[in-house]
């Protein structure tokens, strides 16, 4: 009986339904009746009510637990991932395993009975080409999926997980399942096209003759045959025009939905290798239909495609310059080299700028394509498209560039800021940036427009002025007024009196955030109130304090025997997330640090702030193998969080220390060789730990220190039921957190921080923690602050064998430990405390002493009130007493 889930963790639409069996571990957990029978235990008269086989599971010793059976006759399938996970009840994926994130507020997730694997349930079917002989188990890791089998239920949800299964297509999902396990797709999608020899790569298929196949195809088609077609048009356009057009047709389908897309995105991003699907595959489906294949012919030199699609070679007069741009780019490309001609009467007549594109604005272009109209080379249309994209893009909105040299440009039609240098030194633009240009001007990828991107860029690095851009909040001093992005196309701009949203760009730059979901600020009427019981909330606080400090604060399992008691961490947190906007305001960002065992839960409220700043979509990630990559995460993201950071590399206590800083870091340019460029990352800093590899001196004095401890067995909550309260209060908790901030920039604009002053190390951190205290009526600051110093102290030593030396001496024999010695004195006297104690001591010299007792003098003072009087020969005490009590390191 030792695997029953808690009733309240068994989902309500599990409940609703009498399909349940039991089973055991001594019958190797098959499905079992109440005489611990497995047979029929498909048929429905013999499946038992929830509340039947819970209590039979839970008074019966001779059974392990409980399960539930998807039928047929129900609208769900069920997902079996057998040993998918690097650490049990972890959501950290094997490498051939799939990113879960498809199922997102989809599907009903479960860790497994051995927490190594999950259990995936979601409403709709599986996509015919499914068999579970695909996987043969072996070395026990696979995938199996079901619309009838019994499934084991151990409540113990993923964060992903839906209360209730939603409709979702699993074929993405089970696609790149496959292709992860055998490198390539089911052999069911990649025969062989039966027309692929008809059509050779030769053939001019143009947009409109692609779209004109496509309408003669129903896009309800069967699932399987609709992913066939969606990789024949991959496999003529990999790009954002191929996406486009297959998008467009498919929209025409009643079954077109969410989980469609989210199967167009991934045939995308993971078509490359699609068997032996190709552009003939469309050809063949087509021409079934009466669509006629497209030849090229050449007429007096002009190239034009006939049958099939239809392309009228003359060109509308229209008034919408972007429009005629795409015309003009279309043509300018149909051979490297050639210009697009047509024909009036015989004779042949180039096409010019001057005939495609309106004059105004663009007398350049036309001047240089009019100079050498008859013999048009590549260079030379390559410079009249580039003249014309940059003109529109000026006109459309704009470049600019940051002080540290990186391009942006603004767009305003979708008031969007995108990265113009690419991250990646392979590349010419950033994808985002490109994938816009190329799609708004009816580009392709090629040498040509490689070629043109370059240009492009030149061309706007020396016009574009110097601005800045953000990713998260901005204080503007000069207007008393703080915006924070809505992770859309806004930001909330907040005063002392006013709280307004506004598009971006009109006082600020946003950057846009993958990752991110938009939010809603409401007004209070409209704010949705939380319940009296959330789960997770701990006792002692239950109903207490606003949304913020509820779902956060409330809800961590505070070690009570750390120098900084519950109290005062949960105290600690509530400031400083709202210090979170005030970026510009502070020169210390110091790091939260969560520490505590495994099962304390400290991974799980890291990821629930996460996804109350970030949205769902949020992901946390481990950290990165090499320094340039962490530099990336810390300069690219406002708010970065670091799971299960135990092994510590070489290079990352001079990154954290520079992050929590605000120093400068020098870093290579992509394109040199021995030009260095200064990044300075402008970065909130979370990272979790067991054994924390981050104890240097100069990186504890910028910690946030929470220290966790292991949940009891009757206290753990599933971590889908636990990050389900911070998704259905998103937009409660902005509003609130928006409030909250108000209050605080009033007291903030209020006040003369310049004048204040503070003894603590993080000085601007502490001053700023005092007034946002006094903003929202946070009480007994000055103690939290001071009970911070000595937790930092402790956190800096605690793993120092000669500070628990030293510890051990002070407990013994204070008043010999607060007589003055020269360093070659306290050696000996702390060799001999070690030996008599069994303790490590490996300082032999003096002045190796000497040098650690002066690095972490200002922590050795706060624990144990170090005294050095310096002269010729440094003299040390630890100026204790009988009568005196010493912080020491506590239990740590």
């Amino acid at each position: 009986m030792g695997e029953i889930p808690a009733k309240s963790a068994v989902p309500d639409w599990m409940k609703g339904r009498n399909q349940w069996r039991l089973w055991s571990y001594d019958k190797d957990k098959m499905p079992l009746d109440e005489n611990k029978t497995g047979k029929e235990w498909n048929d429905p008269g013999c499946w038992l009510s929830f509340e039947g086989a819970y209590e039979l599971a839970k008074t019966d010793s001779r059974f392990d637990g409980i399960g539930f059976v998807v039928s047929k006759a129900d609208p769900y399938f069920g997902i079996d991932v057998d040993s998918a996970l690097r650490e049990p009840n972890t959501e950290k994926p094997k490498d051939w395993v799939p990113s879960p994130e498809l199922f997102v507020d989809t599907a009903y997730a479960q860790f497994s009975t051995s927490g190594t694997g999950f259990h995936l349930f979601g409403k709709g079917n599986l996509p015919e080409w499914w068999s579970n002989e695909h996987f043969d188990d072996r070395e026990h890791e696979g995938v199996e999926a079901y619309e009838e089998k019994f499934f084991i239920v151990t409540g113990n949800e993923l964060s992903i997980s839906a209360g209730e299964p939603q409709e979702v297509d699993p074929t993405p999902w089970l696609l790149k399942a496959y292709q992860e396990l055998y490198g390539r797709l089911p052999r069911e999608l990649s025969s062989s096209d039966s027309d692929r020899g008809d059509y050779d790569g030769d053939s001019d298929l143009s947009k409109e003759s692609v779209e004109d196949a496509l309408s003669k195809l129903d896009p309800s088609m069967v699932h399987d045959e609709w992913v066939r077609v969606g990789f024949a048009v991959h496999a003529w356009d990999s790009g954002s025009t191929g996406k486009s057009v297959f998008e467009s047709w498919s929209r025409g389908s009643s079954k077109y939905d969410n989980a469609a897309q989210n199967t167009i995105d991934w045939i995308w991003s993971n078509a490359d290798d699609n068997g032996d699907v190709s552009v003939g595959t469309l050809v063949h489906k087509a021409k079934k239909e009466g669509w006629s294949y497209p030849k090229k012919t050449t007429d007096g030199g002009a190239t034009t495609t006939t049958g099939g699609g239809t392309s009228d070679t003359s060109i509308s007069d229209t008034s919408d310059i972007h429009e005629t741009f795409r015309n003009a780019c279309a043509y300018y490309q149909i051979e490297a080299g050639k210009i697009a001609t047509r024909t009036f009467d015989g004779e042949k007549q180039y096409v010019g700028v001057g005939d495609i594109l309106p004059t105004t604005g663009i007398d350049d272009a036309v001047m240089l394509f009019n100079r050498e109209a008859d013999n048009l080379d590549g260079t030379d249309k390559q410079a009249v498209i580039g003249r014309v994209v940059f003109t529109d893009l000026q006109d459309s909105g704009e470049f600019f560039k940051t002080d540290d040299g990186r391009l942006y440009y603004f767009f305003d039609d979708e008031t969007e800021v995108y990265r113009v240098d690419p991250q990646l030194k392979n590349r010419t633009l950033s994808e985002e940036f490109q994938g816009m240009v190329w799609e708004r001007y009816n580009l392709f990828s090629g040498s040509f427009s490689r070629n043109l991107g370059k240009d492009l860029k030149s061309q706007a690095r020396r016009a574009a002025p110097k601005k800045d851009v953000y990713q998260f909040a901005h204080y503007n001093d000069s207007e008393g007024e703080l915006y924070l992005t809505d992770w859309g196309n806004g930001y909330y701009a907040v005063s002392p009196t006013a709280i307004e949203w506004r598009p971006n760009g009109t006082d600020v730059y946003f950057l846009p955030d993958d990752r991110a979901e938009p939010f809603e600020y409401l007004p209070p009427e409209e704010r949705e109130s939380l319940p009296q019981q959330i789960p997770g909330e701990r006792p002692m606080w239950g109903g207490s304090g606003d949304p913020i400090m509820r779902l956060f604060g409330n809800r961590i399992n505070y070690d009570e025997n750390a120098t900084l008691g519950p109290t005062e961490q949960r105290k600690q947190l509530y400031l400083h997330l709202h210090t979170l906007p005030f970026i510009d305001v502070l020169n210390a960002r110091p790091i939260m640090a969560w520490v505590g065992k495994k099962g304390s839960g400290k991974s799980m409220i890291q990821r629930s702030i996460g996804r109350f700043l970030y949205g769902d979509g949020y992901k946390e990630s481990v950290m990165p193998d090499s320094k340039d990559d962490f530099l990336a995460k810390v300069t690219n993201q406002a708010l970065a969080f670091v799971d299960n950071y135990d092994d510590g590399v070489d290079w990352a206590n001079d990154l954290l220390a520079a992050i929590a800083t605000g120093a400068g870091i020098d870093k290579r340019e992509l394109y040199t060789t021995n030009t260095l460029r200064r990044e300075t990352p402008r970065c909130w800093l979370s990272l979790t730990s067991r054994d924390p590899p981050f104890r240097r001196d100069d990186v504890a004095d910028r910690l946030l220190v929470f220290r966790v401890q292991r949940f009891s067995d009757n206290e753990f909550i599933g971590e889908g039921v636990f990050q389900r309260q911070v998704t259905q209060y998103r937009d409660t908790l902005w509003s609130t957190y928006l409030d909250n901030i108000q209050q605080v920039l009033a007291e903030y604009e209020r006040r003369d921080m310049g004048t204040m002053s503070s003894s603590h190390r993080m000085a601007d951190w502490a001053i700023f923690a005092q007034a946002t205290a006094d903003a929202l009526d946070v009480s007994g600051v000055d103690n939290l602050l001071e009970t911070m110093e000595t937790e930092r102290a402790s956190f800096a030593l605690e793993n120092e064998p000669w500070a628990a030396t030293i510890d051990e001496w002070i407990d013994d024999d204070p008043n010999d430990a607060s007589t003055w010695r020269s360093a070659s004195s306290l050696v000996d006297r702390l060799n001999e405390v070690a030996d008599s104690h069994n303790l490590s001591f490996t300082y032999s010299r003096p002045q190796g002493l000497g040098g650690k007792l002066s690095q972490y003098e200002s922590e050795l003072s706060e624990l144990y009130n170090l005294e050095i009087h310096e002269g010729h020969t440094n003299e040390y005490r630890f100026n204790v007493t009988d009568e005196t009590t010493a912080t020491g390191l506590g239990r740590y």
